[in-house]
C-alpha cells in the first residue's frame, strides 16, 4: 500500500542490494517514518529471485506528499517475515522524484553511530556509518568511495564475485560455479535448493516442512545440542502425538519433546507453518538451550470428557506472552493431576482433565457457546479462558 493520490509530489524507490532474492529475503518493505502527513505509510514488493537488484529494482512508489525531508526505513524480510535486514533513508526532495538506495550486506554487523561518530550518521552505507541522506552512496554526504573497479573488492564465498556499483564494493552470485540442483548462498557457498514454493537453506538444513538441504532418504532433525542436522528418518518414525524417545526420534518435521513419556510435535516458525494448531513454544536442546525453533500446539478441548490429547497428556489452556497482542491457546501438556474441584492447587498439573488452577482452587471448567454445568451453577466467562479453540468460563 502507499499514499493516497492527491496534488503532491510523488517518489520513486529503487533498491540496490547484493543480498540475494529468495535466497535470502522474500519481501522489501518500505515506510515512511514520522514528521510528515504520510507516516505510516507504506509499500510492499514481493522480491523476485530473477530480479537484478544488483542494478536496482521498483520497491516502492508514493503519492501525495510533503515537500521537504523525508525519512524512510527499507527493510529486507525472510519468508516467515523476520527482517534479515534494514536501514534509515532520508530524502529532500521539492517534486517528484525518484531515488536508488543501497542497502549491502557490508552493514550487516555495523551499527551506527558507532564510538566516536557524530550523531548525525544513522546509516550505515557500503560498510560504513553516514548522514542518512548518502542513499546510493555516491551522494555528498556519503564516505569516500569503496572501490572503482572489482578488483578493488574482497571476494565473498566460493560462489560470489566482488562487483563494483557506485563506488561500492558488492557481491554477485555465479550462476556457474554450483552443480545441478544447488544454489550460490552468499556465506555458505553452494546449498541445496528448495522444493517448490520455498526458499533455499540459510543452514545445513532446514528441519520445518517443507525440508531442504538433505538427501532424499533422509531427514533434516534437530540434534541434541539443538542445531539441525541431515540423519536417516527413524523407521518406524512416530507420529505428532506419538511416544518418542530422543530428538531425533520422530517422523519427518517432528520432535520429540519432555512431556510425560516424550510426545512427538511439529517444528514451526510461524503458524503458517503448522498442519494444524498455532506455533507457539520454544524448543529446547537436551541441555535446555533454546533453539531457533518453536513447536506447534495440538489442538483440544479442556472440557471433562476431552480425550483428544495422548500419552498420558491432558488439554491445558496457556498465555503466549511473545506476540502481539498477547494470545490463549489449547495445548496437550501433562502430566495429569487427580485433584478434584474446589481442592487447592499450585499449576495445572494438579488438577483434574476438565479442571483448571485458578486463583489457586481446582475449578470446573465450561464451554460459553453450550455451558453444562452442574444444577444449580452457571457458566461465568473470564477473560484470560477465550483461546484459539473457543470461549470458557467456570462453573460457580
Amino acid at each position: 500500500m502507499g499514499c493516497e493520490a492527491s496534488d503532491g509530489p510523488a517518489l520513486r524507490v529503487d533498491l540496490r542490494t547484493d543480498y540475494v532474492p529468495g535466497l535470502e529475503f522474500a519481501r522489501v518493505r518500505t515506510e515512511i517514518g514520522g514528521g510528515t502527513g504520510a507516516s505510516g505509510a507504506f509499500a510492499d514488493h514481493d522480491a523476485a529471485a530473477t530480479a537484478d537488484y544488483l542494478e536496482g529494482v521498483r520497491v516502492g512508489e508514493f503519492e501525495g506528499l510533503d515537500a521537504g525531508d523525508l525519512s524512510l526505513t527499507i527493510q529486507l524480510l525472510r519468508l516467515d517475515g523476520t527482517t534479515l535486514a534494514s536501514r534509515l533513508a532520508v530524502v529532500r526532495f521539492s517534486k517528484s522524484a525518484g531515488v536508488t538506495v543501497l542497502l549491502s550486506r557490508s552493514c550487516a554487523d555495523v551499527t551506527c553511530p558507532g564510538t566516536g561518530d557524530p550523531a548525525t550518521e544513522r546509516a550505515c552505507v557500503a560498510g560504513s556509518c553516514v548522514d542518512p541522506t548518502c542513499l546510493a552512496g555516491d551522494e555528498e554526504t556519503c564516505a569516500p568511495p569503496q572501490c572503482s573497479e572489482a578488483a578493488d573488492c574482497a571476494a565473498g564465498s566460493s560462489c560470489m564475485l566482488p562487483v563494483c556499483r557506485g563506488g561500492a564494493c558488492l557481491l554477485a552470485t555465479d550462476p556457474d560455479s554450483c552443480a545441478a540442483g544447488m544454489v550460490c548462498h552468499p556465506v555458505l557457498g553452494c546449498v541445496a535448493a528448495a522444493g517448490d514454493g520455498g526458499m533455499a537453506c540459510e543452514i545445513p538444513c532446514d528441519p520445518v516442512l517443507p525440508q531442504c538441504g538433505c538427501e532424499p532418504a533422509d531427514s533434516c532433525a534437530l540434534a541434541e545440542d539443538g542445531n539441525p542436522e541431515c540423519a536417516p528418518t527413524p523407521t518406524p518414525a512416530p507420529a505428532i502425538g506419538e511416544a518418542c524417545e530422543g530428538a531425533a526420534s520422530c517422523d519427518t518435521g517432528l520432535v520429540c519433546v519432555s512431556r510425560p513419556g516424550g510426545l512427538c510435535v511439529q517444528l514451526c516458525r510461524g503458524d503458517a507453518d503448522c498442519v494444524e494448531g498455532r506455533c507457539s513454544r520454544v524448543v529446547n536442546s537436551v541441555a535446555g538451550a533454546r533453539t531457533q525453533f518453536r513447536s506447534c500446539t495440538m489442538p483440544c478441548s479442556p472440557l471433562v470428557g476431552d480425550t483428544t490429547c495422548p500419552n498420558g497428556t491432558r488439554c491445558v489452556l496457556s498465555t503466549q506472552y511473545d506476540v502481539d497482542p498477547p494470545r490463549v491457546l489449547a495445548d496437550c501438556d501433562g502430566p495429569v493431576g487427580i485433584r478434584p474441584e474446589g481442592d487447592p492447587c499450585g499449576d495445572f498439573t494438579h488438577c483434574a482433565r476438565g479442571l483448571a488452577c485458578i486463583d489457586d482452587v481446582c475449578r470446573l471448567l465450561c464451554d460459553l457457546a453450550a455451558p453444562d454445568c452442574p444444577s444449580g451453577l452457571t457458566c461465568d466467562p473470564r477473560s484470560f479462558l477465550s483461546a484459539d479453540v473457543g470461549d470458557f468460563g467456570i462453573c460457580e
